[in-house]
């Protein structure tokens, strides 16, 4: 239609090698129309072949065979864009930035999303407060097995599978009510910055 794009690419970019761009093509939620052999989008030709008038069961045919054009929605490609800056930042990149780039070539839509991620929060300290002192014990003597480690990226994977470590360890001692969501981290982010 006039006015719209076909979205023709789409790439990830990054400005460092620990935030590695193939980790976050899951998050595009709008991908083009496939090509075969990167030359030609024949599913989509397959489609456009079929013609207007849906009644006719050859269309139909070709219509179910081929994909339907991609068209480009900014919408959607800016939900794309703030979740894979929600998934930096839970990967320790608190000031992390993706910024969408777009070009258009003729009626065709390239998208580029630029990672930067800057330096990552890294664990500096551990401390428990545990006011049960069976439970401090029980999580002390277990502390070599701990996912954290100091020097580690402020990782929101890491502190949550250390949760449910922490809650299987405690439940296995005799803790059966014992939920994850008893375990709360509190960040110093502030310091030294």
């Amino acid at each position: 239609p006039e006015g719209q794009y076909l979205l023709d690419e789409v790439n990830i970019t990054s400005d460092t090698k620990t935030v590695e761009p193939s980790l976050f093509t899951s998050y595009i939620r709008q991908n083009p129309n496939a090509k075969w052999f990167n030359l030609v989008r024949v599913p989509m030709h397959i489609y456009n072949w079929s013609g207007k008038d849906s009644t006719n069961s050859f269309n139909r045919f070709l219509r179910k065979l081929g994909d339907a054009p991609v068209i480009y929605d900014a919408s959607i490609m800016e939900k794309t864009q703030k979740e894979i800056e929600k998934t930096v930042r839970n990967m320790g990149y608190m000031r992390a930035k993706v910024h969408m780039d777009t070009k258009v070539k003729k009626n065709k839509m390239k998208v580029n999303y630029r990672i930067e991620a800057g330096r990552p929060y890294t664990i500096q300290h551990i401390a428990y407060n545990i006011d049960d002192a069976n439970i401090y014990d029980f999580i002390e003597k277990d502390s070599t097995l701990s996912i954290l480690k100091t020097g580690m990226p402020l990782d929101v994977i890491a502190l949550d599978n250390e949760r449910q470590r922490i809650t299987k360890l405690l439940q296995n001692n005799g803790y059966y009510k014992f939920n994850k969501d008893f375990i709360v981290y509190q960040a110093d982010t502030v310091r030294n910055t």
